[in-house]
């Protein structure tokens, strides 16, 4: 045996420790050092414990001993035996007689107390009486001329004990024999017998299978005279086809000539829309030259609005085969192009988000891209955005979409608004409508009815401005004073009074038409005149309601600091969260790597995707048992979020699977899909205290950690190409930050 010195054993780590103690005492590597001992009870002033002494090899019977020279050290093994382990045989009267252990070092601090670098206890759990001599041990091993290592009554109890045993037991095996052996012969009588009916049957079969063979070439003729049939049959519909033939073609020349007659009433049909135009024309004229309409409003109110002119892109399915993680690529390269700088995941990841029609929300610190994201992303794919700065005083909806005024009897427009109309006359251009710095004000005051609105799947939503009453009552007035400029003009004696300012000028016709009008003293001709000006431009350009038009998508970028107000659960709940970090911390080169070259394509051009390619307005993908992602996230709400106060629905579990079909045309992976929806719709919502109890005794913070190992397990195959933010990164970092703040769960505390 090696003998060590303390010095030689201070760099070693545990399991080399115990390695040393298997090879000095013979013990096979990595096996369990197993020992026999006597427990000895051991009373201080204060209380007692137990060690097991006289400690012998289990298989050998020799003493063990330290591997040590220090002479400070008794070499002769004692080890610590756990009270609990203990307890079961702390009244027997067989304490001071072996038991049979495993031993393991001592705690770090228990070694270092008593400067024995291998001191060794009792493995927790690993004792019991010894209730059999090991069969290899010499009787010598049991007693030496100082101590009886085993006492001669339990050798004897037991052996007498296990010797009628195994008399009973052979007696018991024997008599099974026998009831075995007479169960084999009347098996062996049973299967002579059905070896005999099965030969009878089969000769029954073979009776029985001639008169079927018989039957079937009865039932063969039957077919092959049917068959003759039905060629007569087929010879008749032949004939009958050319007879339909012929008529058909009758039938079409009729139809040619009823549509030729169609086509020339839709032309007078046509004469007359063309002439009841250029009687509208002939009316507007008049209304511009009395200041009542301009040349914009009259082409918007006969449908001829102008269209934005956006420039000239490639087309998604012509020059990218409709390839989505192709045009994913292009569009980074497009912003690398013009030093815009994001991971292909993240781009990946936004446009996915765009097709499911839900609302973004991007949150970070100022400056770390999100509006540039909505700007540069708009701009790629050859669409427009509108950046809305929210302000601190919205508290209601017309803040965000105005209101009507029943004084001045016009709607008073927001830029929202104005962005939506916009969308609505430019159909075929998409629309990214930001609301920058959304939780300036609370969001759940002037942004809950336009929420409830994108919840309508089935339809687009509709947003209703004012009634429509309101616009009758206006017109009628309105109509009322062009018949009394009507009557002005006739009665003017041939005046020449072709625009507004004609009947300013003329102080008898201005006063004639100020008494037509019932005009007060102090009213005037032009005040009146601008609230009418006022009155028609408003419901020209502002109709009483508006369906949310599907080239717009709606977006919301938040910076959560002591300035802002908390997303509410509800909000949470509908939204997409994306969370975008230090623009510093982003590897530019890692960026540039992933940056696909385009040679035949010229990146200053963008790519036109067209409204069902920037995805359509669809129900939610029904619940499903056997999906495996709506397994695991029904898993999660309900053995980790609810215990945690986390609202996890079912609308939640459909909004998921939406996602993750959208997120296919990118990436394959289901990790992925998981791993964003996590980021998206868990992480926001975690806000609790950790060490609060829920229902089964465990702490919230308990909760928690089994939850990243849950999705840890989920997860499992997930790379850092896949995608830059990983959640169990951002689980790990929110766990550490809590566990540093008194366990006060917040993910947007910083």
């Amino acid at each position: 045996m090696t003998i060590y010195e303390k010095d030689q054993l201070k760099m070693l780590s545990d399991p080399e420790l115990m390695e040393v103690l298997r090879e000095s005492w013979g013990y096979d590597k990595s096996a369990p050092i197993e020992v026999i001992g006597v427990i000895k009870k051991v009373k201080t002033e204060d209380s007692y414990f137990y060690f097991l002494e006289r400690i012998l090899h289990v298989k050998t019977g020799k003493p063990l001993n330290y591997p040590l020279s220090d002479r400070d050290i008794k070499r002769s093994v004692k080890a610590f035996f756990n009270w609990t382990d203990a307890k079961g045989i702390l009244n027997s009267p067989l304490i001071g007689t072996h038991v049979k252990a495993q031993l393991t070092l001592s705690p770090k601090s228990e070694r270092e107390k008593h400067k024995n670098p291998i001191e060794v206890c009792v493995k927790e759990g690993s004792g019991s009486l010894l209730m059999a001599v090991p069969n290899d041990w010499n009787r010598d091993a049991f007693q030496d001329d100082e101590n009886s290592f085993i006492e001669q009554w339990v050798i004897d109890h037991y052996f007498e004990k296990n010797k009628k045993k195994i008399e009973k037991d052979r007696q018991s095996r024997i008599a099974a024999l026998e009831r075995d052996k007479e169960i084999l012969e009347n098996k062996k009588v049973a299967l002579e017998r059905e070896i005999e009916e099965i030969n009878s049957a089969q000769q029954l079969d073979r009776q029985q299978l001639q008169v079927d063979i018989d039957k079937k070439n009865t039932e063969l003729s039957q077919i092959e005279q049917r068959i003759v049939a039905n060629q007569k049959k087929h010879k008749k519909l032949i004939e009958e086809q050319k007879r339909v033939g012929l008529a058909i073609k009758e039938q079409t020349l009729e139809l040619q000539r009823h549509k030729n007659s169609y086509q020339e009433r839709m032309k007078e049909m046509e004469s007359k829309l063309e002439r009841l135009k250029e009687f509208i024309q002939e009316k507007s004229q008049t209304l511009i030259n009395l200041g009542l309409l301009d040349e914009k409003e009259f082409m918007k109110l006969i449908g001829q609005a102008q269209k934005n002119t956006l420039d000239v892109g490639y087309d998604f399915d012509e020059d990218l085969g409709g390839d989505y993680k192709k045009a994913a690529a292009y569009i980074q390269a497009y912003m690398r192009d013009k030093s815009i700088y994001y991971h292909r995941s993240v781009i990946e990841d936004f446009f996915a988000l765009l097709r499911t029609n839900d609302l973004i929300i991007l949150a970070g610190d100022s400056g770390c891209g999100k509006t540039n994201l909505v700007k540069s992303f708009a701009d790629s794919i050859g669409g427009k955005s509108f950046i809305i700065p929210v302000k601190p005083n919205w508290t209601s909806a017309e803040d965000l979409l105005g209101y009507y005024n029943p004084l001045e009897k016009k709607y008073v427009i927001t830029s929202f608004l104005t962005a939506l109309i916009e969308a609505e006359s430019d159909p075929e251009t998409p629309y990214l409508i930001c609301l920058d710095e959304m939780n300036l004000a609370r969001v759940e005051y002037y942004f809950a009815d336009f929420l409830s609105l994108l919840e309508e799947r089935k339809q687009q939503p509709e947003i209703y401005l004012y009634s429509d009453d309101e616009a009758a009552h206006a017109l009628e007035e309105y109509q009322t004073f062009l018949r009394l400029v009507d009557k002005v003009k006739a009665d003017s004696d041939g005046k020449q009074l072709n625009d507004f300012v004609d009947f300013l000028q003329d102080e008898e016709v201005n006063a004639q038409l100020h008494k037509l009008c019932g005009f007060h003293e102090g009213d005037s001709l032009l005040n009146y005149h601008g609230k009418l000006r006022r009155i028609l431009s408003g419901f020209i350009n502002t109709p009483s309601s508006i369906k949310l038009p599907p080239n717009v998508r709606i977006i919301g970028a938040i910076n959560v600091d002591d300035t802002t107000h908390y997303l509410s659960p509800k909000i949470l709940d509908r939204a997409h969260v994306m969370k975008f970090r230090n623009p510093f911390l982003m590897d530019l080169k890692v960026i540039t790597s992933e940056v696909e070259a385009f040679d035949d394509l010229d990146l200053s051009r963008p790519l036109n995707i067209k409204n069902d390619q920037l995805g359509v307005r669809r129900q939610y993908p029904e619940l499903d048992d056997q999906d495996e992602l709506e397994e695991v996230l029904k898993r999660l709400g309900r053995e980790f979020l609810s215990k945690l106060g986390v609202e996890f629905g079912f609308r939640t579990v459909r909004q998921a699977k939406n996602y993750a079909n959208e997120l296919s045309l990118f990436s394959t992976k289901r990790q992925v899909a998981l791993n964003n929806f996590i980021l998206h719709k868990v992480l926001p919502k975690l806000m609790f205290e950790g060490e609060q109890k829920v229902g089964n005794g465990k702490q919230k913070k308990e909760v928690l950690i089994d939850m990243l190992a849950f999705l840890k397990e989920n997860l499992n195959g997930l790379v850092k190409e896949d995608c830059v933010d990983n959640c169990l990164e951002e689980l790990e970092e929110l766990r550490a930050k809590a566990e540093a703040n008194d366990w006060l769960v917040n993910y947007w505390v910083k």
